[in-house]
């Protein structure tokens, strides 16, 4: 409802266009995706439409594919080489349903937190991904006015990712004697937060290092993600409705795929023909998808669906079509219909071709880039001819000029690999 309550006057607003590159690096797709959503006095609620320049594909299933590709980035992480991470850098640490905002320095000066809440808040207004997992501990700073709701987190200790502060607290919230370096340890991290020393109430101070741990240390990472959600009118919801916040921020495990959710989705095809070898054909083929999504992982699913609707969101319904013709799977994303080939000779080959179709996902959509295999291939193949045609003409040309300089009873002979087209000569 309020997302159509915020669109409802956009058709008459002019389009946001973002046009993405699909043959440069994932570095400069991550800089693509920021400088976008890094720009200034912009309304982001008019009429959104994406082009992936290099790919063919065209639609509702583009943008579908961009929020998913986005929230992908924000959640595992977006390949910039800051904060020596080693080429990728998370803007969100911690276990599942448990996650925080980094404290990255450079992801707070480079304005990024803001970045990741315009994201989040645009992918929420067009009903694409959702962000999953994070700590319902923030919920009450994101809701409330002007950061109001600082103290009113309740923290439990998976909130923090620290591995040192929770050591402390544990140690703290333990019946065990302290020892001197114990007792040490806490002070001087007490002491550096501007925090009391430790006395009798060690639970109270317990409770003080872990607000600061997960609340303080993060709160000009939260006010940078308020004002994200702001810029796209999001915060509006949370603050009217604080009880929101968890259908912005779903669970994990509302997240997760399981092979139920798929099956009761999909539309199976009707074999379209009587010839006894094709419907056997066809029953393979459908058999083989049904075994690989009962078997699959979680996270092979979610690529599945990418795969399948463009985006990592169940629609209502999954479609299957059997095609005859094609050598690897391919999808049409706007139509949720997923193309699988009938010339599988066992579950085995099923995956495998399934594997290379669903694993080019983030390069673009299945159909250009499965068909360009098979171009790929034709074109080396002809290549290859052209270099076996050249060298037996090369080693005719050799033989006429080596004829004079051979020595007597030494005669080059062609290789019995010639006739193959490999280059070689023996000399006997």
């Amino acid at each position: 409802m309020f997302q159509t309550h915020l669109l409802k006057d956009a058709d008459q607003k002019p389009t946001l266009k973002l046009t993405l590159d699909m043959h440069v690096t994932e570095e400069d797709r991550a800089r693509a995706i920021i400088g976008f959503y890094k720009q200034t006095n912009i309304d982001w609620t008019r009429p959104f439409e994406v082009q992936l320049k290099g790919d063919c594909a065209i639609g509702d299933g583009v943008k579908k594919y961009l929020f998913s590709l986005c929230l992908n980035k924000v959640q595992t992480g977006l390949h910039l080489h800051l904060d020596y991470t080693g080429g990728k850098t998370i803007l969100f640490t911690g276990a599942a349903d448990h996650l925080v905002p980094s404290t990255s320095l450079p992801l707070l000066q480079g304005d990024l937190f803001r970045v990741a809440g315009r994201i989040i808040g645009h992918s929420f207004l067009n009903r694409g991904q959702l962000l999953s997992g994070m700590g319902q501990c923030l919920f009450p700073l994101l809701a409330s006015k002007d950061m109001g709701g600082i103290d009113a987190a309740v923290l439990q200790l998976e909130d923090c990712p620290d591995l040192d502060i929770v050591e402390i607290v544990s140690l703290l919230e333990s019946q065990t004697v302290l020892t001197p370096g114990n007792v040490d340890q806490v002070n001087h991290l007490a002491l550096s937060w501007d925090l009391p020393n430790l006395t009798e109430n060690r639970r109270l101070l317990a409770q003080q290092i872990l607000h600061h741990g997960v609340i303080v240390r993060r709160e000009r990472q939260m006010v940078q993600l308020r004002k994200g959600l702001k810029d796209t009118r999001v915060l509006e919801m949370l603050k009217e409705r604080p009880e929101l916040a968890s259908a912005l921020f779903p669970r994990s495990a509302e997240a997760e795929l399981e092979p139920e959710m798929i099956m009761e989705r999909i539309v199976w095809p009707e074999p379209d023909s009587d010839e006894e070898e094709e419907i056997d054909d066809y029953c393979s083929v459908v058999a083989y998808l049904r075994q690989y999504i009962s078997l699959a992982s979680s996270s092979e699913l979610q690529q599945l669906i990418e795969f399948w609707t463009g985006w990592a969101v169940l629609p209502d319904e999954l479609y299957v079509s059997v095609d005859r013709d094609a050598t690897y799977p391919t999808a049409s994303t706007c139509f949720t219909t997923l193309k699988i080939p009938t010339g599988c000779g066992s579950y085995r080959d099923f995956c495998l071709k399934l594997g290379v179709a669903v694993s080019i996902t983030k390069f673009g959509f299945g159909r250009i880039w499965v068909l360009g295999l098979g171009f790929y291939h034709f074109t080396l193949s002809y290549l290859f001819s052209l270099y076996c045609s050249f060298s037996q003409f090369a080693m005719l040309y050799y033989y006429k000029l080596s004829s004079k300089s051979c020595t007597a009873g030494a005669k080059p002979q062609f290789s019995k690999y010639a006739k193959k087209g490999v280059s070689s000569i023996e000399f006997s």
